[in-house]
């Protein structure tokens, strides 16, 4: 079952970024919302951190805030390791979890879609 770790709303309203349809992985920086970088943000830090300035650790990231609810999802784990002698925690770029991640997010998260803006990070997740 998916972790649904925080669903905030606001008498103000959000100033945050639209919900995007699940991003498809991707190699090359992204932009940070609300402005152009002046050079490519990487997408790990020196130590294989997730840098989450860079779009493409977002499954979903709202490009506006349309919304009156927030609601931020983490994906069920997705993570196999490929082999015994693979790390045990996965890389937050692996195209298998994230194609995981994708699917659950469709099947589990969505139905947040049309009343809350929906962010959904990618995030390095715990092989069995």
């Amino acid at each position: 079952m998916a972790l649904l770790a925080g669903l905030l709303t606001s008498t103000t309203g959000c100033s945050g970024p639209a919900a995007q349809e699940p991003k498809a992985a991707s190699s090359s920086p992204a932009p940070t919302a609300g402005a152009e970088p002046s050079r490519p943000v990487p997408q790990t830090d020196a130590q294989g951190a997730p840098n989450y300035a860079n779009d493409a650790n977002w499954l979903a990231l709202p490009s506006e805030s349309t919304k009156s609810v927030d609601v931020f999802y983490l994906s069920d784990t997705t993570y196999a390791k490929p082999a015994s002698s693979s790390p045990d925690i996965g890389p937050i770029d692996d195209p298998k979890m994230k194609q995981g991640a994708q699917v659950k997010f469709t099947t589990t998260a969505s139905v947040f879609k049309p009343i809350a803006n929906v962010y959904a990070p990618y995030n390095r997740q715990v092989g069995p």
